[in-house]
C-alpha cells in the first residue's frame, strides 16, 4: 500500500481504485455516492462520508475520482479512504495530509520547506550560536556604477553609524573578485541616493558592478 501527500485544508480530488469485482474484473459502472466514501482521520476511531457531497465518477478501468473539500483534509496525519461497495472488492487507501509548505515544496516545487535546527552534533547550545552567528552576517550587492580597487557602494547596507563595519572582512561571492576577501578598513553613509560605501585593502580588481557579497 502506497501513501501520498494532500495538503491540509485545501480542496482536491481523489483518486480511487482500481476497483475489481470479485472475479478480478474492472468494476467499471459502480454508482458511488459520497456515502460510500469513508474517512477516517488521524486520531479518531470514527469513520465518516466525506463531506464533499459529489460521489465518484468511472474515469478508467476501474478508476474512480472525487472531489473532497477542505474540512476533508483539516486534520494532519493519516487519512484512511475505504470504499465497500456492492459489486466490487473492498478497497482502502491511505494519504498523509501535510501542511501547505511540505506539499508545495515536495509536490509542486513552488515552495522551500521551513526547516528549523534545534540541535548541532545533539548540541542545542551549538545550533543556538550558529543561527546568531548567521544573523550576524551582512550582505547585499554593489552599486551599479561600479567602485575602484579600494572603495565600492552598496544600496542593501545603509547603516547610518561611520565605522560601524570597520574591521570585518567582506567577501565577494560573484563576478571577477569571487572568493577574494578584504578587511573593512572605513564605512559611510552616503546620500543622494542613500547608499552605504565601503573602504577596504586593496584589492586585485576593481570592484564591478552588481557583484554579490556578505559581511563576516
Amino acid at each position: 500500500m502506497s501513501w501520498k501527500l494532500l495538503k491540509q485544508s485545501t480542496a482536491g480530488v481523489l483518486k480511487i481504485g482500481p476497483l475489481v469485482d470479485t472475479a478480478g474484473a474492472a468494476a467499471t459502472a459502480l454508482t458511488l455516492a459520497s456515502t460510500d466514501i469513508i474517512l477516517s482521520k488521524e486520531g479518531s476511531t470514527t469513520f465518516a462520508a466525506k463531506v464533499n457531497s459529489t460521489g465518484a465518477t468511472h474515469r478508467n478501468g476501474g478508476m474512480y475520482t472525487a472531489p473532497y473539500d477542505a474540512a476533508d483534509v483539516d486534520t494532519l496525519g493519516i487519512l484512511s479512504v475505504n470504499v465497500n461497495k456492492t459489486g466490487a472488492m473492498p478497497w482502502a487507501e491511505k494519504w498523509f495530509v501535510v501542511t501547505a509548505n511540505v506539499y508545495d515544496s515536495l509536490v509542486l516545487g513552488t515552495s522551500w520547506l521551513d526547516v528549523n535546527m534545534y540541535r548541532l552534533s545533539n548540541n542545542a547550545q551549538a545550533a543556538i550560536r550558529l543561527a546568531k552567528a548567521a544573523l550576524a552576517i551582512a550582505y547585499g550587492t554593489t552599486t551599479v556604477g561600479g567602485g575602484t580597487l579600494t572603495k565600492f557602494t552598496t544600496l542593501d547596507i545603509v547603516e547610518a553609524t561611520p565605522d560601524h563595519y570597520k574591521g570585518r572582512t567582506v567577501t565577494f561571492t560573484t563576478g571577477i573578485l569571487k572568493d577574494q576577501a578584504s578587511v573593512i578598513q572605513a564605512y559611510q553613509l552616503l546620500s543622494s541616493p542613500t547608499r552605504g560605501e565601503f573602504t577596504v585593502a586593496a584589492l586585485t580588481d576593481l570592484v564591478p558592478d552588481s557583484t554579490d557579497f556578505v559581511i563576516n
